[in-house]
């Protein structure tokens, strides 16, 4: 039995909560176009919009699960006050599927915390940011049938509610392995340029939306113009 990495934790206040987790790509083409600079400077713009709205700093918790080669919880979920973003270097292949996973068992460690400390919570979130396809030597021959189960997790979880899962591609990704685990409510969006910052004030305000009772595909295909390319790379 996996013990749960938050059992020695005391809450600090008792409003309504809701994880997210961002599972963000460290992999060495990370590091092309600036791609990672933009992204920790958008990771740090999310965090401050965080703590800057009265709405959500009480209730949103961010964790980060970074990966290439290899995943790792880098910030367990916290307050956005409570955040020190991690240094991030770009290396590696891009591992998706342990890292996706992480980041739903991240989100699961969380509500099992909310629960045991009488705290009640929103569907947390799970946002998968990559700027390419995943990559098949992660598991070799069953690569492929791995793929499979995760969408079918993934979708599991949407018919019962029990995360939201969103896909975002940078640059020149490919998105037909994305296409096949997004939520059926939830679209594979393609960001515009490198526009993080952008994106992620679409995040913290889409989830407030969603946190007030708003249904979470009108929710989330609302206001994309300032960040979303509005089409899928060939």
């Amino acid at each position: 039995m996996t013990t749960n990495p938050f059992s020695a934790e005391s809450p600090k206040n008792y409003e309504q909560k809701c994880t997210v987790a961002l599972v963000v790509d460290t992999s060495g083409s990370m590091s092309e176009h600036s791609r990672l600079v933009n992204m920790v400077a958008g990771l740090a713009a999310f965090i401050k919009e965080v703590q800057e709205d009265e709405n959500l700093k009480n209730k949103l918790e961010i964790g980060i699960v970074a990966f290439s080669h290899e995943c790792r919880r880098v910030v367990e979920p916290s307050l956005a006050a409570d955040i020190q973003l991690p240094e991030l270097k770009a290396e590696g292949g891009t591992f998706s599927i342990q890292a996706i996973r992480a980041g739903i068992q991240m989100v699961s460690d969380r509500k099992a915390w909310y629960r045991t400390n009488g705290l009640s919570y929103y569907r947390p979130w799970v946002i998968h940011i990559t700027d390419g396809e995943p990559d098949s030597r992660e598991f070799g021959g069953e690569f492929e049938a791995k793929w499979d189960e995760l969408a079918q997790q993934i979708r599991q979880a949407e018919q019962q509610k029990t995360f939201c899962f969103l896909s975002l591609g940078v640059d020149e990704f490919k998105p037909a392995y994305l296409e096949r685990i997004k939520q059926a409510q939830i679209p594979v969006y393609k960001m515009s340029g490198l526009k993080f910052t952008d994106f992620f004030k679409w995040l913290s305000a889409t989830i407030a939306e969603v946190a007030k009772g708003a249904d979470v595909g009108k929710a989330v295909q609302s206001n994309t113009g300032s960040w979303d390319s509005g089409q899928s790379p060939s």
